[in-house]
């Protein structure tokens, strides 16, 4: 398990004005410092009508626990998010609602803001075309945001560039992040 952190441990410095003062910026990082993982950690929030529908961070899924769709027992962010957002709104409820994701690297406690759009979790992505969903991504430059599909495909091309460079999710990640 990884160790507990705080808003006030992680390494704002280059972190852009328009991102640092972003409200669903500073949520989804808030959620991201409740999981307990040792490499990177992540909140996400799904959006629909300018109110947040669900929360989540990546964390595991209670033996009992109920889920509205199979899963690992691993949640990442994204899939908490929308199991909570289903959980109180139904998937028709949810359609056309917007993830958002961020997140930051335990080690060097830097926030993840990309330097161009992408997205690099392919199990996550493949839900936002499912369950009708678009996506959101924080740059330098504040949140980005397009349809689930286009989400999917970045994370498709994302996972073929990995193979053919031998990388990890991680190391993509650091590649692409400022």
């Amino acid at each position: 398990m990884g160790a507990s952190l705080s808003f006030p441990d992680l390494d704002l410095s280059f972190v852009p004005a328009v991102v640092a003062q972003d409200p669903h910026w500073i949520k989804c990082i808030e959620l991201a410092l409740r999981s307990k993982s040792e490499d990177q950690r992540y909140g996400s929030l799904i959006i629909l009508n300018n109110h947040i529908i669900g929360e989540g961070w990546n964390r595991l899924l209670k033996k009992s626990e109920p889920f509205p769709f199979p899963t690992s027992f691993f949640l990442h962010a994204e899939i908490a998010a929308i199991g909570e957002a289903i959980g109180r709104n139904s998937e028709k409820g949810i359609a056309g609602a917007t993830v958002y994701v961020a997140g930051f690297f335990v080690k060097s406690r830097r926030p993840l803001i990309l330097k161009h759009i992408t997205n690099t979790c392919v199990n996550c992505t493949k839900k936002y075309p499912r369950f009708k969903l678009n996506a959101a991504f924080i740059s330098r430059f504040g949140w980005v945001q397009f349809s689930g599909e286009k989400a999917y495909q970045n994370a498709l091309d994302n996972q073929k560039l990995r193979k053919e460079q031998k990388l990890s999710a991680g190391q993509l990640r650091m590649n692409i992040s400022l």
